[in-house]
Parts: structure tokens; sequence; C-alpha cells
């Protein structure tokens, strides 16, 4: 499991370089690359292994990481170096976090009993973005256990709109009147 104080701490620092040098977005995709060489590629397993010299993995990197910034790559490498390859994936979801509070974005979940339509999605992002405020940017997922209604999930916020919660809220209202 990653350390999610260590990820939090690489994550702010490459937040600090990518809001000075105003690169929010290129880190963005950057990390997304390191952290799938140094934790879902078929290198990774040779990458973390110290059985070959560090020089040759860093030539690796350096390879496989060609198309992004030497900050990036050159962070790729301090990972290799501290044996930290593993919380690649743990910084880059926290970095994400982090640069999504800055640039004013949330994400916000929207569960139904049947596939919305794009005009009704849109207007349902539109109503969350305007009360919070901030950009929305939402995955749907369709539940049929729903029946029908809308559950909205938004960081720790849980709007439940569903048919089934007001089912049960009857049903038990009905068994307490007994």
């Amino acid at each position: 499991m990653a350390d999610t104080q260590v990820a939090r701490r690489y994550a702010q620092a490459i937040l600090n370089i990518a809001v000075d040098e105003d690169t929010l977005g290129r880190w963005r995709t950057d990390l997304a690359d390191v952290a799938f060489l140094l934790v879902d590629s078929e290198a990774a397993p040779l990458l973390a292994t110290n059985s070959i010299p560090i020089e040759k993995r860093y030539a690796v990197i350096e390879q496989a990481l060609g198309h992004v910034q030497q900050n990036a790559r050159n962070f790729a490498k301090l990972l290799l170096k501290k044996s930290r390859t593993v919380e690649a994936q743990a910084i880059t979801d926290v970095f994400n976090n982090l640069a999504d509070q800055i640039e004013g974005i949330c994400h916000a979940e929207i569960i139904t009993a049947v596939e919305l339509n794009k005009t009704n999605l849109e207007a349902i992002e539109k109503k969350i973005s305007d009360a919070l405020n901030m950009k929305v940017e939402t995955t749907s997922k369709i539940d049929d256990a729903l029946v029908g209604g809308i559950v909205i999930k938004i960081g720790d916020h849980l709007i439940d709109g569903s048919l089934r919660t007001r089912l049960r809220t009857l049903r038990n209202e009905l068994a307490g009147a007994r």
C-alpha cells in the first residue's frame, strides 16, 4: 500500500513546480505516463529490481519517457533511486486532486436506473456546477437496483433521490406506524 504522506509530499512539490511554470496540464499527462511505466507496464518489475544496474534502468526511463518533459523523467529516476516506484500512481492521483482544487474542478458520479441522454446529463452537470460554483466533470453509471430517480456522489457527499431509497423510507415509516 502506498504511503499517502509520501505521495502527498511528492505531489505537492511537483504541484509547486507546475504552478510556477504554468504547466499543470502538461504535468497531468506526464505523471500519468510516468505512473504507467513504473507501475503498470511490462517493464515495471524490471525497473523496480535492484539486480539491474541503475544506469541501465535510467536508460530505459529516458527511452520510454522521451516524449515527456525532462523534469518528469528526472522525477521517475528519483522514484527509482529511492525505491518508491510503487508510489507513482498514488502520487499522480494526489497531484490530480490538488490540481483540480486549484483549477476549481470537482468530480461527480451520477447513478441512474436507465441511461441518461446527453441533454439530461448536461442539465444535471450545469445544476451541480451552478450550485457549487465549480467546473464539474461527471461519470455516469447505471444501477438497475435504483428502480428510478438519481444518486449523485460528489467527494464524500451523497445526494440520494432514488426511488429505491424513497420506497425503503416509506416501508420503514409504515412498519413504525403499526
